[in-house]
């Protein structure tokens, strides 16, 4: 028969060892063929060629998860179908292939909704919704809160008589899914009532790598809020717990959690006015990162030192990080890092002397990141920096008028609103010097925020900007005094471009 087929070109022998394997000549063949076969003999012949498989390859099991995953979902196994396809799901999800992951774990979704409800299907649909949430934050595709939330009791019994499906593992998972909902979309309140919950969660089950996820994310949203000095303390107590791989693989952030708190932990140490400290902690990122076998936790490295760099107004080092970082994101089809890159190295582009391709790079990173219905934080803030290089006041000032208006500009209960309110004052100065007083209030206000977040970094910036619009209006008593001040707090990295420049305004302001 296969010779027959063969000799009328349906099909054609592989080269293969041992047995002889035969393949079809062309897709649409094989598919007709595979349509012309009835349902339910289709789900039969499926079923024995998985449980073949299983006998098979009883040892190797792993290397075959994906084609078991494949053959039960087209079967009547349902029970099965579920199984392989959150092994196959958690298999993908740990090579970081999130958009295969997604897949195989709705396939399962799809044939649990055939199984009658109980508590072992309550438990395999919180399994199955707890590793698709993990897997979307690299994807740029959050899941919806209510995703992560099992089905209300089936209408055939009382909740009274129904347990609680979920192990506190589970729970962590899932208070971990919707920390990083609330996250996304900048609702930092409710994700900083989760990371406590998290966090004594992981304490009662004496969990040191749970711990160390929960110290990541409050360290994180510590950090976002302006608490900077709290958020170095929790990310630094993460450095000294045993830092092993998630179990379940479910969360693709927190594969690492010493790599994103160094990371981190590099902004801040910025922030808090080390920059050699900052630097040295990027580095130790990036080499952790590079020595583990998993990509997202090296993209994230990667973003991080690039934007350090921007921090430190590096724009070759910044443009040499963001491109490794595009490269890896653009392979992996990890959506928001490969956004966040894209701006990156658009605002290097532009600082190298090249705006027309660093702002279409930079617009096209921003639309791109716009789309993931991420908050845009700090991106958001480089796009008007690249605007302001450019000379594209305009829609710099656009920018940063959208980041006030989404809450961004909160006081001091936000990272970076020194950093937007220097960038209006210098955007409104550069478009207009009539508009000094607007653009005097935008600095003051900038250096009030900062010194009461102890964001030195951000302080001396906006000092910078003040001195200088000072300088030019008879005003460089004042001006000295304040610069002074800042550039005298400092006692470390006076090579670089801030510091550097405070001296030479320093020096001038003297003369």
């Amino acid at each position: 028969m296969m010779e027959h087929l063969q000799f009328a070109e349906f099909i054609y022998e592989q080269p293969a060892v041992g047995e002889i394997e035969y393949i079809f000549k062309h897709a649409l063949t094989q598919e007709v063929a595979y349509n012309s076969v009835l349902i339910e003999r289709r789900k039969l012949l499926h079923e024995r060629i998985a449980i073949t498989i299983e006998e098979l390859f009883a040892a190797q099991i792993e290397d075959h998860l994906g084609e078991l995953a494949r053959h039960y979902a087209r079967s009547a196994n349902a029970r099965k179908s579920v199984d392989y396809a959150l092994l196959a799901g958690r298999q993908a999800a740990q090579r970081s292939a999130y958009a295969e992951a997604i897949a195989y774990l709705n396939a399962g979704l799809e044939s649990l909704s055939t199984l009658p409800g109980d508590l072992d299907r309550d438990r395999q649909e919180l399994d199955l919704q707890i590793a698709s949430d993990g897997a979307r934050p690299a994807l740029a595709s959050p899941h919806p809160v209510s995703a992560l939330i099992p089905n209300p009791p089936s209408t055939n019994r009382t909740s009274a008589d129904r347990p609680a499906p979920g192990t506190s593992e589970q729970l962590f998972r899932v208070l971990d899914g919707l920390r990083w909902f609330y996250s996304w979309k900048g609702d930092l309140e409710s994700g900083l009532k989760l990371d406590e919950e998290m966090l004594e969660l992981a304490v009662r089950r004496q969990d040191p790598v749970s711990e160390a996820i929960a110290l990541v994310d409050r360290g994180i949203d510590r950090y976002v809020v302006g608490e900077f000095a709290s958020a170095r303390d929790d990310l630094e107590r993460v450095l000294i717990l045993p830092d092993a791989p998630l179990r379940s693989l479910d969360a693709p952030y927190s594969s690492s959690p010493s790599v994103i708190a160094l990371s981190f932990l590099s902004w801040i140490r910025w922030t808090l006015g080390y920059p050699c400290e900052a630097l040295k902690t990027s580095e130790m990122a990036l080499s952790a990162a590079r020595q583990q076998s998993r990509p997202l936790p090296l993209v994230v490295a990667l973003y991080f030192a690039g934007e350090l760099h921007w921090f430190l107004r590096d724009p070759h080092s910044a443009r040499h990080y963001a491109e490794e970082a595009l490269s890896l994101s653009g392979r992996q089809g990890y959506g928001l890092e490969l956004a966040r890159s894209t701006i990156l190295r658009g605002w290097a582009l532009v600082a190298q002397g090249n705006p027309e391709a660093g702002l279409a790079e930079t617009f096209a990173g921003l639309a791109a990141y716009d789309a993931t219905g991420a908050s845009m934080f700090e991106s958001a803030a480089m796009a008007a920096d690249a605007c302001l290089i450019a000379g594209r006041t305009n829609q710099g000032l656009e920018i940063v008028a959208r980041a006030f208006k989404l809450g961004w500009g909160s006081g001091d209960h936000f990272f970076a609103e020194p950093l937007h309110r220097r960038l209006k004052g210098e955007l409104l100065l550069r478009r207009d010097p009539s508009a000094a007083p607007e653009a005097e209030r935008c600095f003051r206000e900038a250096i009030a925020v900062a010194s009461r977040q102890k964001a030195k970094s951000w302080e001396l910036g906006a000092t910078i900007s003040l001195a200088r619009l000072l300088r030019g209006t008879n005003r460089r008593d004042e001006a000295r005094t304040m610069l002074a001040e800042i550039y005298n707090w400092f006692t470390e990295g006076f090579d670089t471009a801030d510091l550097k420049e405070a001296k030479v305004l320093l020096e001038e302001l003297n003369a």
